[in-house]
């Protein structure tokens, strides 16, 4: 949008001063002078245009995280409220495999990760 405005406003003001260049209302320097102003302004409207990209963006993200991290806290309250055999039949869904070594040693690899070492 703020790209078709500056380059309207630069097609808009380069046609009346050629046409005013052209009467002899002002010289070549005036001409290049207001021109160059425009093109500078219309890179400004650009770079203030791609910030407010980059912000938004930023803003959507930490949105994104914090209803994440709203459903993680529905959930967590979920299983607060949940029966023992809930929350077993539901760890019993988490297990991917158990290892058993021997009758005192066994391992537990879940599907989403280790939570003790912090990989998930």
């Amino acid at each position: 949008w703020a790209w078709n405005l500056s380059d309207g406003i630069l097609r808009k003001h380069g046609c009346v001063w050629n046409e005013q260049y052209r009467e002899g209302k002002f010289g070549k320097e005036d001409f290049l002078q207001k021109k160059g102003k425009l093109i500078s302004d219309k890179k400004e409207l650009e770079q203030k245009l791609q910030e407010e990209q980059q912000r938004e963006e930023g803003v959507l993200q930490k949105e994104k995280e914090r209803q994440a991290q709203e459903i993680y806290l529905a959930e967590s309250g979920d299983l607060l409220q949940a029966t023992d055999e809930e929350l077993r039949e539901r760890m019993y869904d988490d297990i991917e495999r158990v290892t058993v070594y021997s009758s005192e040693e066994i391992e537990i690899t879940w599907k989403w990760g280790d939570i003790f070492t912090g990989f998930h």
